[in-house]
């Protein structure tokens, strides 16, 4: 028989255990670590180390841990349980799996999702006939999670509907859990660019949730924010407002104007507003979600995200010092999170050089577009609309500093990309081709500036397009022929072009008009 200490002593750590329970629930993860710490010394005292209970209030203390995100110490006892429950059960036991469970989600929280991966299967390999219900159905949810982290969306939506089809069977349509296994599927659908379905399970996550929770619940706002990012995809943005504004308000009263929830549904208005040309409500919306996320989450992905929105509309209204300094932000997050050499540095050098641009700023501009070209040339290729977009902003910056003929070799570059890209009768294609040839004939390059032209040509009749600007390329490439001896062939194009000018109602000033008369009168 136990002696009276060891009854006491046990039943001191079974209120300890009961405690745990209530004040976890209430949120205060500390006095959770308290109790649950000293539960745990006097199992140790009473039962030494190597006793199923024991391991238990490693488990315990690990949870405690992961919730004042500690995830680091959560692993490394939850590492230990894991090793003594082995000992103690063998490998295929109910509670290996729990460890499992709990190891997939600490390395979830320290970023290492392959390890977590490996855990996650190595629980599901134990199979239904040992993990409890619960524990098979949240490795399931959990697989979902580690593919998506992957980003191998085909596995994570395979995941979401085997845990849907479980949990349905187990506990009905209508259980919280459910709607829990739509919201997850609802995020790789987006993912997989399945915006229509993905908006189809996020609509019955939030009927359940609604039901379950009720309208005033964290897990119904999170549903209707779901929903107003679904509705944005598809650019129907009367409903996506009227979520977002929804989900807004209920988060608002709940947690608080300045929590890190209602930053991320603030964000995604101002972006709303940013693609329905609400300029003003996009600055001061996004303008508060910047001041809660850099309060809660300095150097995020989500910050930078949302600067670069805040950016956005700043060069629209004309405020490009304000633009330069968002962007700015933007490109040292993008740097710590992504990497140096990552489309979304380049993304963000894009914009910071347009900020230059506008700001006149031009050497700087050059230096920037040049970071962005070989960052973006490295992973889009050279054929790329965006890699033709930052030749041409290229060419925009050294005309700036005076440096011509870079800029006409630069928009060249340009011209041959949109050429093979769009098509040579695309209107990106027809502009820039008819600037360039400008360009050519002012730098005296008449035979490039004459290929230039014959191409904008073939584009324009192939689309019966014989306007003012046809006219117009119509003579300079008269005007080329003279310069490179073809003088019986250019007075035909210089004939033809000045009488389409003239019916195109082209300004007598023209100077392309004016050369091309004094031309035709010399010869």
């Amino acid at each position: 028989m136990p002696s009276r200490l060891t009854l006491s002593v046990f039943v001191s750590a079974r209120n300890s255990l009961a405690n745990h329970t209530l004040i976890t629930y209430l949120g205060r993860h500390e006095e959770a670590l308290a109790a649950d710490q000293k539960c745990h010394d006097q199992r140790k005292m009473i039962l030494g180390e190597n006793n199923p209970d024991y391991a238990n209030s490693l488990f315990n203390l690990a949870n405690d841990f992961k919730n004042l995100g500690q995830y680091s110490k959560a692993l490394e006892l939850d590492l230990k349980c894991l090793e003594l429950r082995i000992n103690l059960f063998g490998q295929k036991h109910a509670d290996i799996g729990k460890s499992y469970i709990n190891i997939g989600q600490d390395l979830r929280n320290l970023k290492r999702h392959s390890e977590a991966l490996k855990y996650d299967l190595d629980c599901l390999k134990l199979g239904r006939e040992t993990l409890e219900d619960k524990d098979y159905a949240q490795v399931l949810f959990n697989l979902a999670e580690d593919y998506r982290n992957l980003g191998e969306v085909d596995n994570a939506l395979d995941a979401d509907r085997k845990y849907l089809g479980f949990q349905i069977k187990s506990l009905g349509e209508t259980h919280s859990d459910v709607a829990k296994g739509y919201q997850s599927l609802g995020i790789d659908l987006s993912k997989k660019g399945l915006v229509d379905q993905a908006l189809e399970a996020d609509l019955k996550a939030a009927a359940i949730w609604k039901q379950t929770a009720g309208e005033i619940s964290k897990d119904y706002a999170k549903a209707l924010y779901k929903l107003g990012t679904d509705y944005q995809s598809l650019n129907r943005f009367d409903e996506a407002l009227t979520n977002l504004n929804r989900c807004f308000q209920i988060r608002g009263q709940l947690l608080g104007q300045q929590h890190v929830d209602v930053g991320e549904v603030l964000a995604s208005l101002g972006n709303c507003y940013l693609r329905t040309g609400q300029q003003l409500k996009a600055v001061d919306t996004l303008g508060q979600a910047v001041k809660i996320q850099e309060s809660v989450q300095s150097n995020s992905k989500e910050l930078a995200d949302t600067l670069a929105d805040l950016g956005t509309v700043q060069r629209q209204l004309g405020e490009h010092s304000k633009a330069l300094e968002c962007d700015r932000k933007v490109l040292a997050i993008r740097r710590e999170t992504s990497g140096e050499s990552s489309l979304e540095v380049g993304s963000a050098l894009y914009n910071l050089a347009t900020d230059y641009r506008n700001l006149k700023d031009f050497q700087q501009a050059l230096a920037e577009d040049q970071k962005c070209l070989g960052i973006c040339r490295a992973i889009l290729g050279e054929k790329h609309e965006v890699v033709a977009n930052i030749h041409y902003n290229i060419g925009l910056a050294y005309y700036g500093i005076g440096q011509i003929e870079n800029g006409a070799d630069s928009h060249f570059q340009a011209l041959q990309v949109r050429k093979d890209l769009l098509g040579p009768t695309h209107p990106e294609t027809l502009s820039l081709a008819f600037e360039l040839s400008k360009t050519l004939y002012y730098l005296k390059q008449f035979q490039k500036c004459h290929n230039v032209i014959a191409d904008y040509r073939a584009g324009k009749e192939a689309i019966n397009q014989r306007d003012l600007d046809y006219g117009l390329a119509l003579g300079l490439q008269g005007l080329c022929q003279l310069e490179v001896g073809q003088a019986f062939t250019a007075k035909d194009l210089l004939r033809q072009a000045v009488q389409l000018m003239k019916a195109q109602n082209c300004d007598p000033n023209n100077q392309i008009l004016r050369l091309a008369e004094y031309r035709l009168l010399q010869n």
